[in-house]
């Protein structure tokens, strides 16, 4: 769950940097809700998926591999 952790962070930090992009200018009120709202669409479906999978008993569920076994 350690990547799956690591992508909803990382649309957190999408969602943080769209305020400052708003904030400064450089997105017009349109963009900035659409933008948001998929990132924040994107966390939840994420979140969802990281309970899902951490419920789940079933072996045969597709599982995320240990971070030491993936490589670059």
């Amino acid at each position: 769950m350690d990547l799956l952790g690591r992508a909803k962070a990382s649309a957190g930090e999408v969602r943080s940097q769209l305020v400052i992009a708003y904030d400064q200018g450089y997105l017009n009120e349109e963009d900035f809700s659409e933008t948001s709202d998929l990132a924040d669409k994107v966390s939840r479906q994420l979140y969802k998926l990281i309970q899902h999978l951490e419920r789940s008993d079933d072996p045969g569920h597709i599982r995320e591999l240990p971070v030491e076994y993936i490589t670059d």
